[in-house]
This record gives C-alpha cells, structure tokens and sequence, in this order.
C-alpha cells in the first residue's frame, strides 16, 4: 500500500516516524524464486483504513535499520502474524511481475482501445505465449519467476544468433557480408 493512506485518520508514514522508538520484529523469509532467505524488521499496527469500514492489519517492513523506503502491506486479517504476512507477500509477487509482464513486455496494455474483436485475438495469443512460458518453466524444472524465464529465454536466443554469425564469418572469412546479412543493409561491392 502507499505511504500516504491514512490509518485510524493519520498517514501511515507518520505511523512509522511515531514509531521510530519501538522495536522491530525479526522476520526472516524465503521467497518461492529464491534460495536463501532474506532478513526484514517488521512493525505491525491495528486500524480502520479510511477506504474500509473493517479493521486492517498494517506492517511497516525495511530491509535493515538504515532503509530509508519502508514498504507498507495491509491485510484484512487482523490476526496476521507479520512472519505469514511477509511469506504471502513474497509468495504474491511473482504473480505481480507475471502480470506486469503480461501488460507491459507482452503487449496487454496497448489494446485497451482496440476493436473487442482484435482484443479477443491477441488475448488468445498471449495466452499461448504464457503457456509457451509456463512449459519452459515446467520442462526446466525452474521454480524462478516468469520473467527470469523470458530473460533467460532471449538470452539462449541471443546466444545461438551470435553463435550461428560467428559461424557464417569463420565458413566466408568476410565480416561485411555477415553484416549485410543479419543486419539487412546491402551486402558491400
């Protein structure tokens, strides 16, 4: 959540400043893409967001004592240990960067103003394209995010066009003539 929503009617970065004194709890945490765990300082505070008529749960989590960007999360549950709250979280965001990728990287975001029927089709394509991923991501036996599997993807991409052009080079001892041919500018005379 932004630091700016207002719990119990004041701003929850004000929470924090008030809080300064207070202790933090040691949460440690293994994230679903990750091996080793990582440390964060968790406050946590009870309160009625002025969105929501239930009381909410509110952490204040940093990295170490030095950071100055705490994250802020909320839940609903307001019997949520800061330990299951930090888990979910990072359970939660390797389907945040999925989506981002799906609107941004994939396309999803530019056909909001598109014929329904040109929307339907290239939802379908993307589809395909999140399956594509997905069966990497399964036949590789990776438990990494979606979009390590895409970086990792282009990265075998890149490899095998560098590979293929530093083949062509060696076979026909002219660089020029590769160049003309990966990189479709005429060939020199």
């Amino acid at each position: 959540m932004k630091s700016n929503r207002s719990l119990n009617g004041t701003q929850v970065k004000s929470h924090n400043q008030r809080l300064k004194h207070r202790r933090y709890t040691h949460v440690r945490v293994t994230a679903v893409d990750e091996e080793r765990p990582k440390n964060y300082l968790v406050r946590s505070l009870t309160g009625k967001l002025s969105s929501l008529s239930a009381e909410v749960r509110v952490f204040i989590s940093k990295r170490h004592n030095r950071d100055t960007r705490p994250r802020y999360l909320a839940s609903t549950d307001p019997s949520l240990s800061a330990h299951r709250a930090l888990h979910d979280y990072h359970t939660r965001w390797s389907c945040e960067v999925a989506n981002w990728y799906i609107a941004e990287r994939l396309g999803w975001a530019d056909c909001r103003l598109w014929q329904v029927e040109s929307a339907e089709k290239f939802l379908m394509v993307l589809w395909l394209a999140l399956a594509f991923l997905e069966f990497l991501q399964v036949t590789q036996h990776r438990t990494t995010s979606l979009a390590d599997i895409i970086r990792l993807h282009r990265q075998a991409h890149a490899e095998r066009l560098l590979r293929q052009a530093c083949q062509l080079v060696f076979q026909t001892r002219s660089v020029a003539e590769v160049l003309s041919r990966y990189t479709f500018a005429p060939a020199p005379t």
